[in-house]
């Protein structure tokens, strides 16, 4: 392993894991009530350019800052049939939400919020999954093996699911949604923000029709994390990225999305060498504010030049 591939997913990790003692609670609880009508995450135009449903983004975006930052009373006054749940062992917890729209069950983790987490973001030696058939990030694996049996139980399998979570609870949320998948559970959508990789190429392959939207400010530091090298880590899914303030991008291999010929290579040693990269872009509350603007500003869709982050 290269000493400058630890020293600067350290340096990442343990910036961001302290950062959650600031106060960045929502001030509106009602602001993760899910109030639209239309519960898609995005549709194709009739011109072939795509529209995100960013209000519903940011009402996930919501209940994950509340996760995080606000009391579980909070949660409990905009949806009432909230269970919460303790993973004591990773010291990590989860909020179902029995039903946060037309019947579906909302499963929120929580992101880094303790050193025990930040050891979990640690632990990215790859290790190879026999219930996903690929290999996959060993601390995210190890709290999912740990919170399946915990969170299950409360699971009702005649209803659709989605995950959502933010950083590390990002992490949880992909692969916890692979977990259910695999078992037959209606995943309908699983959205994160700020999410870093968790499994290979070979993962990537198997997994490419999941329905998984990455929300990722473009700049964010712990999306390009772990690197693809030497780790072999990847992403997966539909990535969403928050260009700028008026714009956002997406790429998805199964939906045929293309870039342009001369688009940027944005792997994480690229974007460190060219400082194309912040950890400030990685919070929660950063991600909410920045699509509030989409909302009020207005944002077009375009083509960027930009790529898978790894190639």
């Amino acid at each position: 392993m290269r000493l400058p591939v630890l020293i600067g997913i350290m340096a990442v990790l343990l910036f961001v894991t302290p950062s959650f003692a600031v106060d960045r609670s929502v001030d509106d609880p009602q602001k993760a009530k899910i109030t639209t009508q239309n519960l898609s995450i995005m549709d194709r135009l009739p011109d072939s350019t795509w529209k995100v449903n960013f209000v519903l983004v940011m009402n996930y975006a919501a209940m994950c800052q509340m996760m995080n930052f606000n009391s579980e009373a909070d949660m409990l006054s905009v949806y009432p049939n909230t269970l919460s749940l303790d993973f004591p062992r990773f010291k990590n917890k989860a909020y179902i939400i029995k039903d946060a729209g037309n019947g579906i069950q909302t499963i929120v983790f929580r992101g880094s919020g303790n050193i025990r987490n930040a050891v979990t973001d640690l632990d990215f030696l790859p290790k190879y999954s026999e219930k996903l058939k690929c290999k996959v990030h060993r601390g995210f694996l190890k709290s999912c093996l740990e919170l399946d049996p915990i969170l299950r139980p409360h699971l009702d399998k005649n209803r659709p699911i989605r995950l959502t979570g933010s950083s590390l609870g990002a992490g949880l949320a992909a692969m916890y949604g692979l977990f259910l998948q695999l078992d037959g559970y209606d995943v309908d959508a699983v959205i994160t923000f700020g999410q870093p990789r968790i499994l290979n190429e070979e993962g990537r392959q198997l997994y490419r029709e999941s329905p998984l939207y990455r929300i990722v400010n473009r700049t964010d530091a712990v999306t390009a994390i772990p690197p693809h090298r030497p780790f072999g880590y990847v992403h997966f899914g539909t990535g969403i990225v928050l260009v700028d303030e008026e714009t956002f991008s997406l790429y998805n291999e199964s939906k045929g999305e293309r870039v342009l010929e001369n688009a940027i290579v944005a792997n994480f040693w690229n974007k460190l060498r060219k400082k194309d990269i912040s950890i400030k872009n990685h919070f929660i509350n950063v991600y909410y504010d920045k699509m509030a603007n989409y909302i009020e500003h207005g944002v077009q869709y375009k083509k960027y030049n930009w790529i898978l982050p790894e190639d």
